[in-house]
This record gives structure tokens, C-alpha cells and sequence, in this order.
């Protein structure tokens, strides 16, 4: 037994190891998505540069195209909160390379704690070749290597609400409050499933979610305001700015931009507003009418609608999708249908690459920097589709004993 043991560490150490390497020498060459959060970081704490100037977009894009930002090119602003710069922390003293292979490591290893932490919330080990392609699909599936190519921070969201739920599941209310707090970094990602999360705590009397959330949030955004006293209005001009340039669709917005203008900006209404409609009745359920140990599967449904519906959505943030299919893994695992988790899989693995490479657009139009609409589109339908399809069989969580 202690043989195993050495060989798993060994293991260990050898996939950290390499996948360092692999974040230094091939992934932080693009890390494009990290670099402004970095460079606002890095101004304002060394210079006390507000993380709002312009100087942040000109330094960003001098280093990424070599040269001012085109018409319709990504200006690489600094669009989030004040506060997400602390999530950078020592990271901003370090030259930018050294930083982003550290960071695309960490966001490695959270999507791996994030898998293991949706296993064991469900109770579920799976057979040695399920565990394999689950493994596969989450290491080298499309949104993931994307994702790391870009050191994408939504990842950290995913891993933060996957850490929530998890606390929620073992009775760690003060955890969970705080994972929700810091999910805030990227609101697109969280405007729904935090307010869910909160109203859910106080309809069974979670008060610890509520008293976490509101302190660590509240200290946030103190803090925010000292160093910063008009960090908000610099961010909502930032946020106004960046729905210009950003070539981010939202599945309901994809749908409805088929129909001629004007009539494509009301349908995009009227399909947000449907989906939004749809969830607030698992919602009332939820909340109102005593299905509250159906927590997971309504939570999943929000992330999705939000994914849906929100105005500026990048596929690298289609990984808070990825507990649907674990979950629907060990459902069909119950019934014997292994092969068919396996093969679909593996499928969805190999083409969703596919799917990318065919339809990605001409240089013209920004070349593999950009993705065909599609790409935005088949996934969300997919796990929409399996959330409606296994919504009875879903697993529950006991929701009848508050934290003490």
C-alpha cells in the first residue's frame, strides 16, 4: 500500500511539474484575458494608478498587438470591479509571464478540485474508465484549453460557486458565504445564482451563508471605496465602453440577431425574458412552495440561463456547466449505461474542437481569436437539455438541518 502511495505522489508531483512547464513556456505567451487585470493591478499598486485610466488599455495593447487597438479590436480595458485586483495579490510584483503561468497553474488545479468537489457532493466514485474520459473532457475540452490559453478569471468564479455549494453540502455556512462574496469578481457570471444562493439561506434559515456573504462583500467593497473613492462610476463607464468593442453573444441574443434589425433587439427581449420566466417557476418552487432540497439542480439552471441571457459571455465561461454532465455521468452510470458516458464523452471532446476548427472565421474577421456562433450556441442547449431531461432524477441535497 505504501508503494501506491509513492507512485500516486510521484505521479502528482511529475503532472504539477509538467503542467507548469506547459503554463510558462506555452500558455502564458497568450494570457490575454489576465493581462489588463494584472496591469491595473500593477499600476495602482505600485504607482497608485487608478485601474479605470486609459493608460491601463494603451500599456495592454502596446504589449498584445504592438500597437494601438483598431476599430472593433478588444482594447483590453480593465472592465471589472476595483476590488477583483486583490485576487491578483503578489502576483502584480512579478514580471507578467511569471504571473500568468502561476495563475493559469492555480485555475489548472481549481478545475481539477472543482471536479473532485462535484464527486464527492453527490457521494459518486466513478469506474476507472468514466473517472478517465471526465478527466479527459475536463483537462482538454474546448472551453478548458481556451480558458487557459486566456488565463480566463471566470474560471475562478466557477470554482468559487463549486466550493459554495460543496460548503453548503457539508454544513460550512461561514465557506460558503465567503466563496459566494468572491464569485462577485465577474458579475455577468453571478448576478443570478448569487441572489438564488442568498434567498435559498434565508427561506431555511442558513443565517451563517447570509452574515459570511454580507461581511466579506461589504469589506470588499469599504476597502474598494478608501482606495478608490470613485471606482464605481470609472467601472460602469468601463462596462458601457467595453459592449462596443467585445465580440462576446449570448445564446438568446445569437437567436434572435437571425430576424432584421429592429425586430432582432425585441426578440432578444422577449427570448432572455422567456428563459428568465422559465427559472423563476424552479425558483418559486425552490423557495416558496417547500422544494428547497432541490438547491443543485435549480442552481445549475440559473448558471445556464445566465450564460443564456447575459449581455457579454465568452464560451471559456461555459465551464460552470461542466457539474451538469458529471452529474449526468453518474446517473447514467446508475443505469448501466457506461458505454454510452463514455462515447458521448468522448464526442463531445473531439467535437467540439471539430465543430471550433470548421466554422472559425477568416483572419478578416479576427481569425482563432474569434469563435463562429455556433460554438456559443450547441452547449448551453446541450445542458439545458439534459437539465430538463434528468430534472427527476437529479440528486437533492438535505437541506432540513441548518448549520450550528
Amino acid at each position: 500500500m505504501k508503494i501506491v502511495y509513492v507512485v500516486l505522489t510521484l505521479m502528482a508531483v511529475g503532472f504539477l511539474a509538467g503542467s507548469f512547464y506547459i503554463s510558462y513556456d506555452v500558455l502564458s505567451q497568450g494570457s490575454t484575458d489576465l493581462y489588463p487585470t494584472w496591469k491595473a493591478a500593477q499600476l495602482f499598486w505600485k504607482e497608485n494608478v487608478n485601474p479605470y485610466d486609459e493608460r491601463i488599455g494603451q500599456e495592454s495593447q502596446e504589449t498584445i498587438y504592438g500597437r494601438p487597438a483598431k476599430e472593433n479590436e478588444d482594447e483590453f480595458q480593465f472592465v471589472y470591479p476595483f476590488y477583483s485586483i486583490f485576487h491578483i495579490g503578489p502576483l502584480a510584483l512579478l514580471e507578467f509571464q511569471w504571473a500568468a503561468a502561476i495563475y493559469i497553474e492555480v485555475l489548472l488545479i481549481g478545475l481539477l478540485a472543482a471536479m473532485a468537489l462535484s464527486l464527492n457532493m453527490i457521494h459518486w466514485l466513478p469506474s476507472p474508465i468514466v473517472l478517465a474520459v471526465l478527466l479527459l473532457f475536463t483537462l482538454l475540452g474546448y472551453f478548458t484549453v481556451r480558458g487557459l490559453l486566456l488565463a480566463q478569471p471566470g474560471f475562478l468564479v466557477y470554482i468559487f460557486h463549486l466550493m459554495a455549494l460543496w460548503a453548503i453540502a457539508k454544513n460550512r455556512d461561514t465557506l460558503a458565504g465567503v466563496m459566494l462574496a468572491f464569485s462577485t469578481l465577474k458579475p455577468q457570471n453571478s448576478f443570478l445564482v448569487v441572489p438564488l444562493v442568498l434567498l435559498w439561506a434565508f427561506v431555511i434559515h442558513r443565517r451563517r451563508i447570509l452574515t459570511a456573504f454580507a461581511g466579506v462583500f461589504a469589506s470588499l467593497l469599504v476597502v474598494s471605496f478608501i482606495l478608490e473613492p470613485d471606482w464605481f462610476d470609472s467601472w460602469l463607464d468601463r462596462v458601457t465602453g467595453y459592449a462596443g468593442y467585445a465580440a462576446t453573444y449570448p445564446t438568446a441574443y445569437i437567436l434572435a440577431d437571425i430576424f432584421p434589425e429592429p425586430l432582432d433587439t425585441v426578440l432578444y427581449g422577449v427570448f432572455s425574458g422567456l428563459l428568465v420566466l422559465f427559472m423563476l417557476n424552479f425558483w418559486k418552487a425552490l423557495l416558496w412552495d417547500g422544494d428547497t432540497n432541490n438547491l443543485w439542480w435549480v442552481f445549475f439552471l440559473t448558471a445556464t440561463v445566465t450564460l443564456m441571457i447575459s449581455p457579454r459571455t465568452a464560451t471559456t465561461s461555459y465551464v460552470e456547466m461542466y457539474p451538469v454532465l458529471y452529474i449526468t455521468a453518474m446517473l447514467m452510470s446508475h443505469k448501466k449505461q457506461i458505454w454510452i458516458v463514455v462515447v458521448g464523452a468522448l464526442v463531445l471532446l473531439f467535437g467540439y474542437w471539430v465543430l471550433h476548427i470548421a466554422t472559425v472565421p477568416p483572419k478578416s474577421e479576427g481569425g482563432a481569436g474569434r469563435e463562429a456562433r455556433i460554438v456559443y450556441v450547441v452547449f448551453p442547449v446541450l445542458i439545458l437539455a439534459l437539465l430538463w431531461g434528468y430534472r427527476r432524477s437529479w440528486p437533492q441535497l438535505d437541506s432540513t438541518t441548518p448549520a450550528g
